[in-house]
């Protein structure tokens, strides 16, 4: 069973330039989500949400090309 594991196992990424952008790419959609709800003068507390599901949601794609979480 630990041959299979072993085989499963995703190669890390490279970590480059276009590799990091990507993985920003979540975080900093939502900044420019907070720049317009703050623009628009919607409530503030719905431009903080969207940075903190940026934040998250480049973590998850951080850890998902690492293969962190897969069993």
């Amino acid at each position: 069973m630990s041959d299979d594991m072993q085989q499963t196992k995703r190669t890390p990424p490279d970590l480059t330039p276009a590799q990091i952008a990507r993985w920003s790419l979540p975080f900093v959609l939502s900044l420019a989500v907070l720049v317009i709800t703050l623009s628009v003068g919607w409530q503030p507390w719905f431009g903080y949400a969207s940075v903190i599901a940026g934040a998250l949601g480049s973590l998850m794609y951080v850890g998902h090309s690492y293969g962190i979480g897969e069993s």
